[in-house]
């Protein structure tokens, strides 16, 4: 029988700057390493909130590929 995995509520919250408008996108995953794809794939180079179940975890922005800054 395959194993069920728990799936978590996470939200990338985008503000409104000089390079984008504010966007919110929330979606469920089993862990944060799916927030870094989908962050790579929607924020393109910006600054972005993370959440999780409503709790901000923190603000993440990619520097170069791979390499990601966590405040």
């Amino acid at each position: 029988m395959a194993q069920v995995l728990e799936k978590y509520t996470y939200r990338l919250k985008l503000s409104d700057d000089d390079t984008g408008i504010a966007r919110d996108v929330e979606f469920e995953a089993p862990d944060a390493s799916a927030a870094l794809a989908l962050a790579q794939q929607v924020c393109g180079g910006r600054a972005v909130d993370l959440f999780l179940s409503g709790h901000k975890l923190g603000r993440i922005k990619q520097a170069r590929q791979g390499f990601w800054i966590v405040d």
